[in-house]
């Protein structure tokens, strides 16, 4: 069975006045990314905002604060961690999708919100992200 997961996750624009600015989220996940990639079975790539042609070379334009990974089930708990340091103390709410696809076929997904503004909203948050993990491997 595969086991690839598939996770998006999002980080609202800045809103009067906290968060980052649109210059330092897109650094932010340009850097969650580079990362990302750097974990063993991991392809994270920023969320493009338009679908293109497969072998396409067109550039088309990305979503500001979204970014998608496809994740080996057994690494998931690898990208978890690595979130978990990267993103405390983010001001900006989070949103999380993690899916696959199922023995027959259709999505398995998972979606949840939160905030990782304290140590205590991002362990929640992550903790609800692990039981996903499980709920969708």
């Amino acid at each position: 069975m595969d086991n690839r997961l598939l996770l998006t996750l999002s980080l609202e624009e800045a809103g009067e006045g906290h968060g980052m600015e649109e210059g330092e989220l897109d650094a932010f996940m340009a850097g969650l990314v580079a990362d990302l990639n750097d974990i063993e079975a991991v392809n994270a790539a920023l969320a493009s905002a338009e679908e293109t042609e497969p072998g396409s070379k067109a550039l088309g334009t990305f979503l500001l604060g979204v970014l998608t990974a496809e994740v080996n089930g057994e690494n998931a708990m690898k990208v978890i961690r690595y979130l978990r340091s990267r993103l405390a103390g983010q001001s900006q709410p989070i949103r999380l999708k993690l899916s696959r696809k199922g023995p027959d076929g259709t999505d398995v997904a998972v979606e949840m919100e939160g905030s990782a503004k304290d140590k205590e909203a991002m362990e929640a948050l992550l903790t609800r992200l692990e039981a996903c993990v499980q709920k969708v491997s």
